[in-house]
């Protein structure tokens, strides 16, 4: 059993599939998972990446090598008139 956190709301895995990560939207968090379903017992919590008020959805881009993090709550923000 691997903890990740509370209120997991989304989850998402690398294009390898050797790393998972968990939308914390009760701690604020990506949990960041060594995923290795071929050894048990050998899938560990690495940390856990800091985010906006309560992450509700989350997605790998692999062209950019980047998380994308949606957050449920938060403060609206002004973006002009775009």
């Amino acid at each position: 059993t691997v903890l990740a956190g509370k209120r997991a709301w989304g989850l998402a895995l690398n294009r390898a599939g050797s790393r998972l990560y968990v939308a914390n939207g009760a701690q604020n968090a990506i949990a960041v998972v060594a995923f290795e379903p071929q050894q048990p017992g050998a899938t560990r919590l690495l940390g856990a990446i800091p985010v906006g008020w309560f992450p509700g959805a989350i997605v790998c881009d692999p062209a950019r090598s980047q998380l994308a993090v949606a957050n449920i709550k938060g403060q609206q923000v002004d973006t002009g008139n775009a």
